[in-house]
């Protein structure tokens, strides 16, 4: 083996010891492939190498084959072409021929992320799962096209003309609120509230591009469902959250109502009460017997009212006993709503308690809910 061949590498060859190479600068031992194919000449292979060489930070860029009965000074490796890796830096990053990726989704975020970084507008003459191309919106040749290679299992780049003639602009269609989302997922994750202006000036900073509030907006939103689940989903783990409240908490009570329209219908919520026993014994044992209680309407999509049953502390502050979410603020669903919390109070005939509301019909309600409870 030539010691020129070894240099392109990055390797030295120890001729004392034919098994042995010492690595030099970032490339591992794992990573080496030597000798040209058939089908390249000497000089087409080294150019080659070198050309692919400027994108060292691939996982998988060269791969040996199995081994053989031949003496290590004999192993032969082939060449496999780029692979895309997603940690990549954009300032780095470079397109070629040949380059690997894993479907047309990760080959169309890679050409949107390194639009964006580059300043330039594209565009999708043709974007389906098997063919893919790009071209550039402004005057210039640039392009790249990729398709799926069923040889090699990978989407991989067929052509590309990587010359830019024109200038760089302030405001990119690729840098809408779902990339805008996916930039910020992390930053988002540690502070949920994160502001809009602030989400506005990282990215023209880093970018150069100017985005709209109404963008920010919604990439906010987005990105907090990707990391909360939607409301939907939180509705669907009601009940193995009550389960869990039953199980470390005996004595509180927790009642969790379904329906269904019909027998075949879907399974819907309906109702959900909660009172901890601390809570409700800590009431008991410390405060006066006076009670507020009152609705509120929950603004989500999936409508719904709040009703809840509060006391005062010696501070005057607020002191939750029991709330409840349930269809609507009605007569079925206060009743239900005070007979649990009377169970949970003790309330026998109503002596020496004070409940205070803003609305006539509860009273009422709590009078003929203690007088059927009596």
């Amino acid at each position: 083996m030539a010691d020129d061949e070894c240099k392109v590498f990055g390797f030295e060859y120890n001729s004392d010891d034919d098994s042995e190479y010492d690595i030099c600068k970032e490339v591992e031992e794992s990573d080496v492939y030597l000798s040209a194919p058939d089908e390249y000449s000497s000089e087409e292979w080294n150019d080659e190498l070198v050309d692919h060489s400027e994108y060292d930070d691939s996982e998988d860029d060269m791969l040996t084959p199995d081994g053989t009965d031949d003496d290590d000074e004999n192993r032969r490796y082939r060449y496999r072409g780029n692979t895309y890796d997603p940690r990549c830096p954009n300032e780095s990053f470079i397109f070629q021929v040949g380059m690997k990726f894993e479907s047309a989704s990760q080959f169309r975020a890679a050409v949107k992320d390194h639009a964006i970084w580059n300043g330039f507008n594209i565009t999708f003459p043709r974007s389906g799962d098997r063919k893919v191309e790009v071209v550039c919106k402004g005057n210039c040749p640039w392009r790249i096209y990729a398709s799926l290679d069923a040889r090699r299992e990978a989407f991989v780049v067929k052509t590309l003309n990587d010359t830019h003639m024109c200038s760089r602009t302030p405001r990119n269609s690729q840098a809408d609120y779902h990339w805008v989302a996916k930039h910020f997922l992390e930053k988002i994750r540690m502070n949920l509230d994160m502001k809009v202006t602030d989400m506005m000036r990282e990215i023209n900073d880093l970018f150069g591009i100017t985005v709209s509030k109404q963008t920010c907006y919604r990439a906010r939103a987005e990105a907090r469902t990707k990391l909360l689940g939607t409301l939907d989903d939180h509705y669907h783990m009601l009940p193995a959250y009550v389960a869990e409240l039953k199980r470390v908490n005996r004595r509180g009570t927790f009642e969790l109502v379904l329906d269904r329209a019909t027998p075949d219908s879907l399974v819907r919520f309906k109702r959900l009460y909660i009172c901890f026993d601390s809570i409700a014994r800590g009431f008991l044992e410390g405060y006066r017997r006076v009670i507020g209680m009152d609705g509120c309407f929950l603004k989500t999509e999936l409508k719904g009212q709040l009703l809840s049953a509060v006391g005062k502390d010696g501070n005057n502050q607020m002191f939750p006993i029991a709330w409840a979410v349930v269809e609507g603020e009605n007569q079925s669903s206060w009743t239900w709503f005070i007979q649990l919390l009377m169970n949970d109070l003790g309330m026998v005939d109503g002596n020496g308690w004070t409940i205070i509301s803003d609305q006539q019909k509860v009273l009422n309600l709590f009078l003929w809910t203690l007088i059927a409870y009596c």
